[in-house]
């Protein structure tokens, strides 16, 4: 049975869930988990003072659910360090989902904020709505973002998507901010919309493809390269249509320009462009 967290207050302070996690909750009633302390703004209350509790974690395992519901704007942490089970969330959410997120699934019916999956190193996050900036990227003074996992989102991305990132894949359906990419280190970033300029700046290794339009020519970091309609791609959509991101299918018998870049950081990231 899901153990459901229904949003009953109003206040517009930030609420920091991070402890309220399927691995953590195991074994735990409803009772028990609405007496727990959670943080709003710069007091501790209780869970059951911003939240309705219901259902129960007494049994759970791998297959079991966390949901969330109500005006999530102002919740902010969901999924924090999870590494079991899974996450729903039903509506738009505040920042910092699946923060360190090392396994499970978290999914969001709506938009996320900021710093959805950062330093995550392994499960799934999937976004129906927008994300906003920083996906998949690094904690302020790491030198590593995403390491492991994958981030499918159905809309829009800010700014900063996989910056720092190690390992890992992220596909946005939609358009990206700028500095896409940025100081990327490995793993890859697939972008079927819009991608805005000073994508793939500082990256040493990796792999970005812009399936869509982009707003300027590749700088001058990247050198060019030849046409490519290899295995990688095709092996890139399969992988993505089992998850069921349909806009994958474009990869399959696409044929891509190629370029090699950073330069200035070895030249060992590839960058793949329609042409």
């Amino acid at each position: 049975m899901p153990l459901v967290f229904e949003r009953t207050s109003d206040s517009r302070l930030p609420v920091e869930v991070d402890s309220l996690t399927p691995d953590s909750l195991l074994g735990k009633s409803a009772l028990s988990i609405a007496k727990q302390k959670i943080w709003l703004g710069r007091r501790q209350v209780e869970v059951g003072e911003l939240f309705s509790v219901s259902g129960t974690s007494a049994t759970f395992g791998d297959g079991d659910t966390c949901i969330f519901q109500g005006d999530l704007a102002s919740v902010h942490g969901i999924g924090t360090g999870m590494n079991r089970g899974q996450i729903m969330v039903e509506g738009s959410v505040g920042r910092r989902i699946g923060h360190r997120l090392s396994g499970g699934e978290i999914r969001v019916r709506g938009d996320a904020a900021d710093f959805a999956g950062m330093a995550m190193s392994g499960g799934l996050i999937c976004i129906e709505g927008n994300a906003g900036d920083g996906l998949g990227s690094s904690e302020s003074g790491s030198k590593f973002g995403m390491n492991r996992g994958t981030i499918l989102v159905s809309g829009n991305a800010g700014r900063g998507v996989g910056q720092a990132m190690r390992r890992g894949t992220i596909a946005i359906a939609g358009d990206a901010g700028g500095l896409c990419g940025w100081d990327m280190l490995a793993g890859s970033i697939l972008v079927f919309g819009r991608c805005d300029r000073d994508y793939g700046a500082g990256m040493i290794r990796g792999s970005i493809v812009l399936a869509g339009s982009v707003s300027t020519q590749p700088p001058p970091i990247f050198s060019r390269g030849g046409k490519y309609s290899g295995k990688m791609l095709r092996l890139l959509a399969n992988w993505l249509l089992d998850f069921g991101f349909t806009p994958a299918e474009k990869l399959q018998d696409w044929e891509a320009q190629m370029y090699h870049g950073d330069c200035l950081r070895g030249g060992r990231g590839e960058l793949f462009m329609s042409q």
